[in-house]
C-alpha cells in the first residue's frame, strides 16, 4: 500500500475477514502492526498465523519474535 501502513492495515484485516484461513494474511498483519506500534495486535495476528501453518519451517524464529513481542509488552 505504497507505504500508507493504516490503509494496508485496513487492507488486511478486510482480508482476513474475507480468508480467514489464509495464514499469510495474519503475517503481513502482524508486520503492518509492529511498524504502528500495536505489540498486542502483532502477538495476536503472529498466533494465528502459527495455528494456520504449525509446519511452517521458521517456526523457531517465529517462537522468538512472538517471546520478544511478549516481554515487550510486559514492559
Amino acid at each position: 500500500d505504497a507505504g500508507d501502513l493504516h490503509l494496508a492495515k485496513l487492507h488486511y484485516e478486510a482480508a482476513a475477514q474475507i480468508e480467514p484461513g489464509f495464514s499469510l494474511v495474519y503475517f503481513n498483519l502482524s508486520l503492518v502492526y509492529h511498524k504502528l506500534g500495536d505489540l498486542k495486535g502483532a502477538v495476536s495476528a503472529l498466533e494465528r498465523y502459527k495455528q494456520l501453518e504449525p509446519e511452517d519451517e521458521d517456526v523457531e524464529v517465529l517462537n522468538q519474535l512472538l517471546k520478544a513481542m511478549q516481554n515487550a509488552i510486559k514492559g
